[in-house]
């Protein structure tokens, strides 16, 4: 692939991540590191406040604060370790499980209405095709 083709497939990337960033993010009460912390939670169901912090590449304190936010939300709860008393594990509450449904669900639907709205049926069976392209370069 020509550098100026990959330059082009970069920037539309890059464009599109944040497009849909900013349409996902536009009504929710929560920022994007808050919302990175529950998905991470999501996927992996219990985590320490260390490993919350070194996932989202943020400092303890500032992790603190969002869990703290997200405890006064009722969204997280904590759960002292039974071999080490000094930690604490974090997982999701029913109302943070309910949260992330509802948050995919709203973005499904935002994306497919881009989608429609914005592609003809061709592009959209063209776009369809080239998602095991981008899942193979995403497992990089």
């Amino acid at each position: 692939m020509e550098e100026a083709a990959i330059n082009e497939l970069r920037n539309a990337i890059t464009g599109l991540h944040k497009s849909i960033r900013k349409v996902f993010t536009a009504n929710s009460p929560l920022s994007l590191t808050e919302i990175e912390t529950i998905g991470l939670l999501y996927h992996n169901h219990k985590m320490l406040p260390s490993q919350l912090a070194a996932q989202t590449k943020i400092t303890m304190p500032s992790m603190s604060q969002i869990l703290k936010k997200l405890a006064g939300m009722e969204l997280i709860s904590r759960t002292p370790c039974k071999k080490d008393q000094r930690k604490t594990f974090i997982s999701l509450t029913d109302n943070g499980l309910a949260f992330v449904e509802e948050a995919q669900a709203y973005k499904t639907e935002k994306l497919r209405l881009l989608i429609e709205t914005k592609l003809s049926a061709a592009e959209i069976a063209a776009l369809q095709q080239t998602i095991p392209l981008l899942q193979k370069l995403n497992a990089l």
